[in-house]
């Protein structure tokens, strides 16, 4: 059996030799170790964390991984949670920029195969001159009572602008008995001619033989009347006689407003009685006809308007 050999002092303490006091040693080393070991390992996690959370910002919080412990020694290490705030801020690398990056537009380009609309110009109505009269209405109402027996008729203004086909007129209405007698008379304003107007055709025809035309009644020749001799009542009963169509108007001879007077106009060496036809129309007196009876009854006469002569008619 082994003994062991104590050494002791004077003191009567017990001294332990070397031997024993080196393994204690080796045994404090080893921790010593195994605690580095452990910081080392801590220190590489942390830098892969710190590596992967530089990478990865928005990634969770890494779950710390335990530590393996040893018996009978509490190794276990608290690391704090890293904090986001905490962390540094990445340093720009050398030459780059930290300034944000303002956002490049691009405009987007016209299409080319898109016509662009024209606008279309509007035109502008050009108003037509009006012509200046050769005479003013003082002298073309001059030109009519030149040719009208004033003693009769009364000459008035109708229209200072009458416009007919391409020319224009001065329109003028002789009166006798308050009443207008038709045709009216109009003057040219371009040369002064004094011409007819049916305002029911719309028509200018030329100034002829007339009874409004002081020379075209001549003085009759006083004679005694023979027997036989009709008045110009009789005269307008013997007009009845004739129909529309021998006189060439649109209706019976009854059925328009009829003027006669004893005024006689010679005509193919025959003295005639004169006899006006009208009708009241649209708010105007207009003219359908004038008629012309022998005194003996057996012929009667009207006016051509294209010819402006004297025609017979025939029953």
């Amino acid at each position: 059996m082994a003994t062991t050999k104590n050494n002791t002092n004077k003191s009567g303490k017990t001294n332990y030799s070397g031997k024993g006091t080196r393994k204690k040693k080796k045994s404090s080393d080893d921790t010593m170790k195994f605690l580095l070991v452990l910081v080392i390992a801590a220190i590489a996690i942390a830098l892969i964390f710190f590596s992967q959370s530089k990478e990865n910002p928005a990634d969770s919080k890494p779950t710390a991984t335990p530590t393996p412990a040893t018996a009978g020694t509490d190794t276990t290490i608290n690391t704090p949670a890293p904090d986001a705030a905490a962390t540094p801020t990445e340093a720009p690398e050398p030459g780059q920029d930290n300034r944000e990056e303002t956002p490049t537009v691009t405009p987007t380009p016209l299409a080319t195969n898109t016509p662009m609309p024209t606008a279309t110009p509007t035109p502008t109505n050009t108003p037509t001159p009006t012509p200046t009269p050769a005479l003013s209405v003082t002298e073309a109402e001059k030109v009519v009572k030149d040719k009208v027996d004033t003693e009769v008729y009364d000459v008035q203004l109708v229209s200072e602008n009458l416009v007919v086909g391409n020319g224009r007129y001065y329109q003028f209405g002789a009166i006798k008995n308050q009443e207008f007698v038709y045709p009216f008379l109009v003057v040219s304003q371009a040369d002064g001619s004094l011409h007819f107007y049916d305002s029911t055709e719309g028509t200018v025809f030329d100034f002829s033989k007339f009874p409004l035309k002081a020379e075209a009644t001549p003085t009759p020749t006083v004679t005694p009347a023979p027997s036989g001799v009709l008045t110009a009542k009789e005269a307008y009963e013997v007009l009845c006689t004739y129909s529309k169509d021998a006189l060439h108007i649109a209706k019976e001879v009854k059925e328009y407003d009829a003027e006669y007077g004893d005024e006689l106009t010679f005509i193919d060496g025959v003295d005639c009685y004169r006899i006006n036809l009208s009708e009241f129309s649209n708010g105007k007196i207009r003219n359908r006809g004038e008629f012309y009876i022998s005194v003996d009854g057996t012929k009667c006469y009207y006016i051509d308007s294209d010819t402006n002569e004297f025609v017979e008619a025939v029953k």
